[in-house]
């Protein structure tokens, strides 16, 4: 199981982190479709179920954030 379907499972078991919590995606690659451009290097912020952000660079979490590594 890679890190992707680990967050899906947890997600569908309704297993979430407290509210002040965010999952800190870190992409080696992202399709921007409205660009139409592959941007590297990028992190995706998760909270509450949502994307909140996407930011160049990865991230560094707080203390309460988790980050799932999907460099490779």
């Amino acid at each position: 199981m890679n890190a992707l379907q680990g967050v899906a499972i947890a997600t569908t078991l309704g297993l979430v982190l407290p509210a002040q919590a965010a999952t800190l995606l870190h992409c080696g690659k992202l399709i921007d479709v409205s660009a139409l451009q592959v941007l590297e290097a990028q992190t995706v912020r998760v909270e509450q179920q949502k994307i909140t952000a996407v930011d160049a660079g990865f991230s560094d979490p707080s203390a309460e954030d988790s980050v799932v590594d999907l460099t490779s």
